[in-house]
């Protein structure tokens, strides 16, 4: 392989590739309310627990504490069914 080659396939290696609508968060890249859910929740993502719906007022404190690194949109609320009508009438 040419150096190039080499310098190319290394970048592969560092460089995120983040799915649509997962971002970077850091202190300096914080979601705002416009972000929110109409709860005032967002998700983020935190290495070792994975995805959780929090409070934008605790953003920061799961970026220090849970070294929370992604955030997202909370899905939206699944449409409200008639779980007690019979199915089979």
């Amino acid at each position: 392989m040419t150096e190039e080659a080499n310098a190319a396939m290394d970048a592969l290696k560092t460089n995120r590739v983040l799915e649509e609508n997962i971002f970077i968060l850091t202190m300096d890249n914080l979601p705002t309310e416009d972000h929110c859910d109409p709860h005032g929740k967002i998700m983020v993502h935190c290495p070792y627990m994975g995805w959780r719906c929090v409070h934008l007022s605790k953003v920061q404190d799961h970026i220090h504490i849970h070294l929370a690194d992604y955030w997202t949109f909370c899905p939206p609320t699944p449409p409200i069914s008639n779980h007690d009508s019979d199915p089979f009438q």
